[in-house]
């Protein structure tokens, strides 16, 4: 699954959104007390990749059997 963009105001994850990204790297990290952590690397010519801004929603999946987790950008 590529991760999935939606912008900041975003509520409802089952579409999308402003589209899917072509990621060189993708890794979901969970955290010992169940917390999740992406880190994400994209080149700065692919699709959407100039719509990412602080606060934007990428939805991702930690692994093969979760569910897509919404993660809000905090850091670029």
């Amino acid at each position: 699954m590529k991760p999935i963009l939606f912008d900041e105001k975003a509520t409802s994850f089952n579409t999308n959104g402003l589209g899917r990204l072509d990621c060189i790297s993708c890794k979901v990290v969970e955290e010992r007390n169940g917390i999740f952590e992406l880190e994400l690397q994209i080149a700065e010519d692919a699709l959407h990749a100039k719509e990412i801004e602080m606060s934007s929603i990428i939805v991702a999946k930690p692994s093969q059997d979760k569910r897509g987790q919404a993660f809000r950008v905090y850091k670029m």
